[in-house]
């Protein structure tokens, strides 16, 4: 999580929020009601999915792009949106 304790505020990190590489079967994130995470804010991608063993993961139910209650846009510090995410997943 790249954001300040209330989740109000974007604060900079200097890479992903969170990478998978070559790893299979992983769940970020989750079901129920509070298993997803607050992803915002970083230097590079929130979630990177990357390999060729990085297959069937789960990614749901988290926060992306945005401040813990979920409405507010924080600014990225990148631009850009991942295009490269290992397939299949969920």
């Amino acid at each position: 999580m790249l954001t300040n304790a209330d989740g109000t505020q974007a604060l900079r990190n200097s890479i992903h929020g969170i990478l998978v590489f070559d790893a299979p079967n992983n769940t970020i994130g989750g079901e129920v009601t509070g298993a997803g995470n607050l992803i915002s804010a970083n230097a590079k991608y929130g979630i990177y999915l990357y390999g060729t063993g990085a297959d069937g993961n789960t990614v749901q139910g988290n926060l992306i792009g945005t401040d813990a209650s979920g409405s507010v846009d924080l600014v990225p510090i990148c631009s850009h949106v991942p295009r490269r995410l290992a397939l299949p997943t969920t």
